[in-house]
């Protein structure tokens, strides 16, 4: 028994002093400061964008690439339009009417129906609203295409709007707004967006009143005045040939859409002249601080050396100076970070 222990003991040993670490002087030469490493010269060209584009016969503007690494096909879609339009008194609406176009069933498919047959084709498809622009996202297997393309066909633009369906997601859009400042959060976000931006159509927020003024004839205007090929930058990659493709997505967007766009115009925004402090009590035992200045308006030639000097500052997760500082070394805050929020429709932010 006792030699069995001791074979224990020294098997254990053996065991533990493979594992241990090899110690500096060990190493040797092997082990460089992170400041001497050298790598070898990253060699990348862009791609260039001209070869993946086409404007198609009904005004869609187009990038197309095939890519048959697997059986899938992605689609997404850029309009203009967005929360920034959303007409006084009816915040809400772009938002509100991007749900519906989705799940509000088709002039040809009931929304039960629609909903049905994506789920047994496995297509995913959403359509969401920013404030500057609504987006059209969608994927699928190959072997579905022509099934999803006369499904998005006709939930683009052929939306019902059912006023059942009308009525489901107002009720669903009015609870989130209910509930919307529950979390310091989203209450620093607002407070900070409407400091930054008073009065501005950036910072107007959908209220209840706003969505109760919203009716069915606003959600068919408000499709009728943005849905069109006109108004729409769109992207596909996956398992395809390309120039099927684009006969079918010739086919498929109606011609009658493509409408003029010169009157989808955004608001100018300016920012706040001033410095302000706003405080907003809440019940909560820790404190959300967020201290913001006024940032560039793209294109500018900053843009790209301010993002790397966020990067540095705090946008760069546990490696950034500030949590570096903050959080690990000094221990007073268990997030701490900065962004540089920086668009082409107004003047940014930069703020920790």
């Amino acid at each position: 028994m006792r030699g069995c222990a001791l074979t224990l003991a020294l098997t254990g040993g053996i065991i533990l002093c493979s594992c241990a670490p090899r110690t500096a002087l060990e190493h040797g030469n092997d082990t460089l400061h992170p400041s001497k490493l050298s790598y070898p010269e990253l060699k990348w060209d862009v791609p260039l964008g001209k070869p993946y584009r086409t404007t198609l016969d009904n005004g869609l503007r187009l990038y197309i690439a095939e890519d048959k690494s697997l059986p899938l096909v992605r689609f997404r879609a850029y309009l203009k339009a967005g929360e920034m339009m959303d007409p006084v008194g009816k915040e809400g609406l772009s938002a509100l009417a991007c749900r519906l176009i989705r799940t509000g069933g088709t002039d040809s498919i009931p929304a039960d129906t629609l909903d049905e047959r994506l789920e047994r084709y496995a297509i995913s498809l959403s359509v969401s609203s920013s404030e500057s622009e609504l987006v059209v996202d969608a994927s699928f297997l190959s072997e579905f295409s022509d099934t999803a393309l006369a499904i998005m066909e006709q939930v683009l633009f052929h939306p019902a709007f059912e006023p059942d369906r009308v009525e489901r997601e107002k009720r669903i859009l009015l609870q989130s707004i209910r509930h919307r400042f529950d979390e310091p959060g989203p209450t620093l976000s607002g407070a900070f967006v409407k400091t930054m931006y008073p009065a501005q159509s950036n910072s107007r927020m959908a209220t209840e009143k706003s969505v109760a003024n919203i009716t069915r004839e606003d959600l068919i205007a408000f499709h009728r005045r943005i849905f069109g090929t006109g108004n729409m930058i769109a992207a596909i990659a996956g398992d395809f040939d390309r120039s099927t493709m684009v006969q079918k997505l010739g086919a498929l967007f109606p011609t009658s859409r493509s409408q003029d766009t010169t009157g989808l115009e955004f608001a100018a925004v300016s920012i706040a002249p001033r410095n302000k402090c706003l405080i907003v009590h809440k019940p909560i035992s820790q404190a959300y601080v967020r201290m913001g200045l006024p940032f560039i308006k793209r294109p500018h030639p900053d843009y790209y050396p301010m993002s790397v000097l966020n990067e540095v500052l705090g946008g760069g997760g546990f490696t950034s100076r500030l949590a570096k500082t903050v959080r690990s070394d000094e221990g007073l805050t268990y997030s701490i970070y900065s962004r540089a929020q920086s668009e082409y429709r107004k003047p940014g932010t930069i703020y920790i």
